[in-house]
């Protein structure tokens, strides 16, 4: 498994215990131009939206910051909502056990 992936889902189990999971086809924004994007959640109070980007360094490239507002603005105009972009770096803040199923 590749370290990128690991670190999302390390992430992914912990931030989408705060909010609604949302699923978003990787096809559909590569299509319009717009970037992939690592988890999204939806809050459970209110039309807020927030794209969180993972990265193992601090580091975002100009095409990639392009990509991500990309996504915003596509989601947000589809949605009707106020959309977030939130960048996490490294480990989570806490460490998540794997569980066998």
């Amino acid at each position: 498994m590749n370290k990128g992936f690991e670190l999302e889902k390390k992430y992914s189990a912990v931030i989408h215990q705060h909010g609604i999971p949302i699923l978003m086809s990787s096809l559909l924004l590569r299509e319009i131009g717009a970037g992939q994007v690592d988890l999204a959640t939806m809050d459970y109070n209110k039309p807020v939206i927030s794209l969180y980007e993972i990265k193992s360094h601090g580091h975002l490239s100009y095409r990639q910051k392009k990509r991500l507002n990309a996504s915003a603005i596509f989601i947000g105009e589809i949605l009707n909502c106020t959309v977030l972009k939130k960048l996490l770096v490294g480990k989570p803040f806490c460490d998540i056990k794997d569980k066998k199923v």
